[in-house]
């Protein structure tokens, strides 16, 4: 019987509070508990906190039953999730010992475990892997959703550009203009768990106005104990093996390991629109944020001629208010008598994005930052949209054929590809020569089991 313990920092039934690596998580767990030679347990941390302030694991019940042990650090002094308390006690997450002793006490009391798979380090203290040393046979494996370890905001995204750090005064400069909710009382309120009452220290985590050495402190003391105390990291893709190594972690520790998904299954691999078709079809899925590339494409796509964009149809799937996106909806009307026509969609979710992906000659992906691998192009290409994507993160590489990747933020070079593809519609079935084959979640779990057993 191999034991595993799964952490993520947010509970197992509440995988919204972290987004896609929740319900990567809880999928994973219901493809383990499948085997009957596991035995997995769960544990979360920085999310729960009581009046009383003291720091405890306790046992929680989870929807799998009994198939799975479930626990949760309560009252963590290390705060989750990144980035929005994680860079308010950077110098807790770094010097806090007492996860550490709490830890090592629990996983003694279970007599260890054969491996430890950290989605993420948030919620906990950097000290927690020294638990290596405790338990010399037990695997610990690090898996990259996001750039926790070389930035303490996760996704290398610096004052409205991806981050090109010359020196760790960069990071003074893009935290100080953070302005996130100084303190734990935001748990209070966003989970609703948390009844009991207001905990009088939450007031002394606020925002800290740290100079360079603590960034840089923090870059290096996790790559030092990550190098030293982790066994194997997984990369999402290429790309974020590419930007670990070039950071001094150890290459020979890193895996890529794309991450399985459940449409991936039933992958067309050929167009579902007929490519030669008019208006000519494309689509944008995802937030109308910067970093996203959503600023960017609704100011590139105004400078294609009326010639051509009169025969463009764009639909744009993305949660939106009037109050937040108040400027997004302006641009987006300022586009409408420019185009064949825009078809604005609130949203979409796992049951209706196959509909609105029905038909569509090519799928828009233009992130401005090192987008680990985007759910969302996976997700196209599944349905049968090819995808044209920015040069940077991990989804060129899904894509791989350079007549559909462009350099990000070069309004110039995109319009060249998007309108290229335009004039030779024969690029979009030949788009599937190259693309590579998706991972289902099938090929993702032999693949991580075969990491766990070695």
């Amino acid at each position: 019987m191999k034991r595993i313990l799964i952490y993520n920092w947010s509970r197992l039934d509440d995988p919204k509070s972290s987004g896609g690596v929740g319900f990567y998580t809880k999928r994973l767990i219901f493809s383990l508990i499948q085997n009957p030679n596991y035995e997995i347990f769960f544990l979360n941390s920085g999310y729960s906190y009581t009046l009383d302030g003291k720091l405890k694991i306790k046992a929680i019940p989870n929807s799998f039953g009994c198939r799975v042990k479930s626990f949760e650090i309560v009252n963590s002094p290390v705060l989750a999730s990144s980035p929005r308390q994680s860079i308010k006690n950077i110098q807790q997450y770094l010097d806090d010992e007492s996860l550490y002793f709490l830890l090592k006490k629990w996983l003694t009391s279970l007599n260890g475990l054969d491996v430890i798979h950290f989605q993420n380090l948030e919620g906990l203290s950097l000290k927690v892997l020294n638990l290596k040393k405790d338990f010399p046979n037990t695997k610990f494996i690090y898996s990259l959703h996001n750039y926790f370890a070389i930035c303490p905001a996760v996704n290398l995204w610096n004052r409205g550009r991806n981050c090109e750090r010359k020196s760790f005064d960069d990071c003074t400069n893009c935290f100080r203009r953070r302005c996130y909710i100084t303190t734990k009382i935001a748990r209070v309120f966003w989970n609703s768990t948390i009844a009991e009452g207001v905990n009088y220290h939450l007031f002394q985590n606020k925002a800290q106005d740290s100079d360079s050495s603590l960034y840089q402190k923090f870059f290096l003391e996790n790559k030092r104990a990550i190098n030293s105390q982790i066994d194997t990291l997984l990369a999402v893709s290429n790309r974020v093996i590419d930007i670990f190594v070039s950071q001094g972690y150890k290459e020979d520790k890193i895996k890529v390991s794309y991450i399985g998904t459940k449409c991936a299954e039933r992958q067309l691999q050929k167009c579902n629109a007929i490519a030669s078709a008019n208006p000519f079809k494309i689509i944008y899925m995802g937030y109308m944020n910067d970093f996203k590339g959503f600023d960017f494409l609704m100011d590139a796509l105004s400078l294609i001629s009326e010639e051509i964009s009169k025969n463009i149809h764009l639909t744009i799937c993305a949660k939106y208010t009037k109050f937040r996106n108040s400027k997004d909806l302006k641009k987006i009307d300022a586009l409408k008598s420019k185009f064949f026509k825009i078809n604005l969609i609130n949203g979409y979710n796992e049951s209706n994005q196959q509909q609105y992906l029905q038909n569509q000659h090519l799928g828009i992906v233009p992130v401005l930052w090192e987008d680990n691998l985007p759910q969302v192009l996976i997700e196209q290409i599944a349905y049968g949209v090819p995808v044209l994507c920015s040069d940077l993160g991990g989804g060129k590489e899904i894509v791989n054929n350079p007549d559909f990747v462009f350099k990000a933020a070069n309004a110039n070079d995109f319009i060249n590809k998007l309108l290229n593809i335009y004039a030779n519609r024969s690029l979009l079935d030949s788009f599937w020569k190259t693309a590579k084959k998706l991972t289902t979640f099938r090929e993702h779990m032999a693949e991580l089991e075969n990491i766990y057993e070695k």
